[in-house]
């Protein structure tokens, strides 16, 4: 079966920073190469972004060395790994100690400093962790927000509030499906204009999370990835279905793919004339014309014996209904062992009723149990057009929630006590 990726570190902040800090000088803009990608500092002042210069920073005597706006003063907006304005409280006892910090000082609730992360090459699913510590033990606390912008500019999501953070601290943990040339950016603004209340500690860390198999990685010329088909079928669960085909590998409307009729199937291309971009993470799925009696279309993953057990899925999908008010987008579930564990029904526009769409949606399915199969599916329901849909998803070993067997160590510790019962019934 698939193996998928193992667990790694890609970025760390106050590492990455560490390790080439040696090479800084007078000058120096904040960009920061690491091995699986780069770290930008900027000022952001309304729209405009400004790269931080290496030089002086901080009011304190000796004055750091650090980050800043260049030409700018050297009390606020910077970054660096040196102590950059007096404190009262936790200067070297942050929050958490396990994760190196940078420390952090915005100047007003209207620029922020922000620390951008963003790799050329890296896809797949990530988790974001770290922490965020305000200095002092009082005043108005900073404001700080998580952010991920998708390369091909489908969506801003925030992934944390902006919160105010007082000498307690927040730590933070968020999971997302990161693709290439997208940017991560936490950014930090003090909780008001006095930038006094500023001085913060920041410890972050993007690690790649080690998955089995993924809706990308199952598209291959010729034959799906090893465990994977894929299906136009009547029903949902494609044990259920009266009317199923098994799609090949040959020629849609909008390029190569997978088909089920000439302008609809699976493909990392444009199935259809009005289907949209992708990112590497996706593909893209066109059900067939309800006429053929076929308007499921289920990308199937049978799992080996040695892969049975509790799993995560993590994921995103999207549709888009282009033209025609009529037109009724997809319905999109995902079902394990024929039971249905996630589902994501179409909205209705207010402006554009009755016109449903289906904006793109992030989930996370965790801890579910299946032996046989996972099916991926896109119902069209019941209409051809505009039904072009964007689906991501990694499918993880899960860990089952805390103290739960799997159901079949259930299964042979209740044939145990059965036997148990037994003998001490013929005692």
């Amino acid at each position: 079966m698939a193996s998928g990726v193992s667990a790694a570190i890609l970025a760390d902040l106050a590492a990455d920073y560490g390790a080439v800090e040696s090479g800084f000088t007078t000058g120096t803009q904040a960009v920061i190469p690491t091995t699986n990608g780069t770290w930008q500092y900027y000022l952001l002042s309304g729209s405009d972004k400004m790269l931080l210069g290496y030089g002086d920073v901080g009011n304190l005597n000796p004055r750091a060395q650090g980050f800043r706006p260049e030409g700018g003063s050297q009390y606020y907006n910077e970054v660096s790994s040196q102590m950059l304005c007096d404190t009262d409280t936790n200067a070297s006892n942050p929050i958490t100690t396990a994760m190196g910090k940078l420390n952090l000082h915005p100047s007003n609730d209207t620029n922020a400093t922000v620390l951008e992360w963003s790799s050329e090459t890296y896809c797949g699913p990530v988790r974001i962790t770290g922490f965020a510590q305000h200095a002092k033990a009082s005043g108005t606390g900073t404001n700080y927000t998580l952010s991920y912008q998708d390369s091909g500019n489908f969506r801003t999501s925030v992934e944390n509030e902006t919160i105010s953070v007082q000498s307690s601290g927040k730590e933070f943990s968020t999971s997302l499906i990161y693709t290439p040339n997208s940017v991560l950016g936490m950014a930090f603004r003090a909780n008001n204009a006095d930038y006094a209340n500023g001085t913060s500690y920041l410890g972050m860390q993007v690690e790649a999370l080690p998955y089995i198999t993924s809706i990308a990685d199952s598209y291959q010329t010729s034959t799906p990835a090893e465990g994977w088909s894929y299906w136009s079928a009547n029903a949902a669960h494609l044990a259920d279905a009266t009317n199923s085909r098994e799609m090949t590998y040959g020629t849609v409307s909008g390029g190569a793919g997978y088909v089920a009729t000439n302008d609809s199937g699976v493909s990392p291309n444009k199935v259809h004339g009005n289907s949209f971009s992708r990112n590497a993470s996706q593909l893209e799925i066109h059900p067939e014309n309800p006429e053929t009696g076929r308007n499921f279309i289920i990308l199937k993953y049978d799992l080996g014996e040695e892969e049975a057990g509790w799993f995560n899925i993590l994921g995103n999908v999207g549709a888009e209904v282009l033209g025609n008010i009529d037109w009724n987008s997809v319905v999109f579930s995902i079902l394990a062992d024929g039971s249905e564990i996630y589902r994501y029904d179409p909205i209705f526009d207010s402006d554009l009723a009755p016109h449903p769409i289906l904006p793109t949606q992030d989930f996370f399915v965790e801890d579910f149990f299946a032996e046989e199969t996972i099916e991926f599916v896109v119902n069209s329901l019941g209409q051809y057009n505009g039904d072009s849909t964007l689906l991501a998803a990694y499918i993880m070993r899960g860990t089952g929630p805390a103290g739960v067997p799997e159901p079949g160590t259930l299964w042979l510790l209740g044939l145990g006590l059965v036997w148990l019962g037994r003998r001490f019934w013929k005692r």
